[in-house]
């Protein structure tokens, strides 16, 4: 078990409760709700397509961007995703990737290729995906290996609630970058901790310190 973290001090409490539970606010969010993430590395050819570190990078950059809203992630399971599934080229070969989800969890899948779907030839680096429209259906989040270390944080933020790519140069969200630290901006962050506390709630996703290895 691969252990990534830069909010495990302090992280939730320990009756699993944390703060967007308690505040009404995002200025009195104290305590950081940390969700579990799963992360399946594929195989490519025998080698992972990612390294510890680079997985430790986007984890990382995604706690940056999510802190000031009480949200955090820290990686509870890794697990190698078969050598079949390391280059995502069709809407069949992400579907696939239903079969490895993981309930409870903030499931990421990390590619070695990940082509557009609908743009012939399209290279991306990153998709929050759903399989199939119906509600409850499986979603989750793939980012290939050549993504920049922001990807992560801007799939989690499609997967907490923000559908739209909007937002300034300096904005996670957008495509555009001016070079500043990205962030989220307050509309997005509230989107955030609305989606969290109805995972929290509805007990969809779980706090890190709720999970068993």
């Amino acid at each position: 078990m691969l252990v990534v973290c830069s909010l495990c001090t302090p992280t939730a409490r320990a009756d699993g409760r944390c703060g967007l539970l308690q505040a009404k606010s995002t200025a009195s969010v104290v305590t950081p709700c940390v969700f579990a993430v799963a992360v399946a590395v594929a195989d490519d050819g025998g080698t992972p397509a990612a390294t510890d570190a680079w997985i430790a990078q986007q984890v990382a950059e995604a706690n940056r961007i999510f802190a000031p809203f009480g949200v955090g992630f820290v990686v509870t399971e890794r697990s190698v995703l078969p050598a079949a599934h390391a280059h995502l080229r069709t809407r069949a070969d992400r579907d696939a990737l239903a079969a490895f989800v993981r309930p409870g969890v903030v499931n990421w899948f990390v590619v070695a290729e990940l082509l557009d779907v609908d743009e012939a030839g399209v290279v991306r680096r990153g998709v929050h995906w759903h399989v199939g429209s119906q509600a409850g259906a499986p979603h989750f989040v793939v980012v290939s290996r050549i993504a920049g270390e922001s990807v992560l944080a801007h799939e989690l933020g499609h997967f907490f609630g923000n559908r739209a790519h909007e937002g300034g140069p300096d904005n996670v969200m957008s495509y555009h970058r001016d070079g500043s630290p990205p962030r989220f901006d307050d509309t997005q962050g509230a989107r955030i901790q609305r989606t969290a506390r109805r995972h929290l709630r509805g007990k969809t996703l779980a706090l890190a310190n709720d999970t068993k290895p």
